[in-house]
């Protein structure tokens, strides 16, 4: 049976262990692949660009991780991450509040590439 859930934490935490930006392309190219396999391929390399974008902006770790002084600080990382994904991070340890953000991001992904490839 399959366990979108579980998959969707597996996939957080690959995401949390991305340490450059050419792994988070290919991360965020495989859950695209895998959200919606029938994308025609310019369309999918546009939404890889943007959700790229997406996640470097709003991911908190990977603010870190990918050390571009371009890149929003983790803390209004977080900020934005928050409000775009509706994550309520007070009370939450970093590792939570990461991991959730993480977990939201996939969700968002999976959804947008869904979408775009007009699946429901």
């Amino acid at each position: 049976m399959h366990d979108p859930v579980g998959r969707n934490s597996e996939l957080a935490a690959a995401l949390l262990d991305v340490v450059n930006e050419s792994e988070l392309a290919a991360f965020v190219s495989g859950l695209v692949r895998e959200a919606a396999p029938g994308i025609p391929a310019p369309t999918g390399r546009a939404l890889v660009t943007s959700l790229t974008r997406t996640a470097e902006r709003t991911l908190p770790t990977l603010s870190v991780a990918i050390g571009d002084e371009r890149r929003p600080p983790a803390p209004v990382a977080t900020q934005t991450a928050a409000r775009l994904f509706g994550v309520e991070t007070e009370g939450m340890s970093a590792e939570d509040r990461d991991f959730e953000i993480a977990r939201q991001f996939v969700r968002f992904a999976q959804a947008e590439a869904r979408r775009t490839a007009g699946a429901p």
